[in-house]
């Protein structure tokens, strides 16, 4: 999956498939914006073994997903800290 600096644009233009497939972006790692077939376009974080999710476009714009993305990694870190 090539990692692309996602724009609100890219994700617009963006049309469903037969499956769900996904955008991964540059600026955060681990975020995606997974495009269903329905035509639901969501953001999510992969970390680790799970994924979270942060929002729907156009409800969220990319812009708050990756401030949400980038305070989820922080507080991930922080609990692997505390484990360790």
């Amino acid at each position: 999956m090539n990692r692309l600096k996602i724009t609100n644009t890219m994700i617009e233009k963006a049309q469903p498939n037969g499956r769900a497939y996904a955008l991964a972006d540059a600026v955060v790692p681990g975020l995606l914006v997974i495009i269903n077939p329905s035509g639901v376009k969501t953001f999510c974080l992969r970390l680790q073994s799970f994924r979270k999710k942060l929002g729907v476009y156009p409800y969220d714009k990319i812009e708050v997903a990756r401030q949400k993305g980038i305070e989820c990694h922080s507080e991930h870190l922080q609990e692997i800290r505390m484990k360790n």
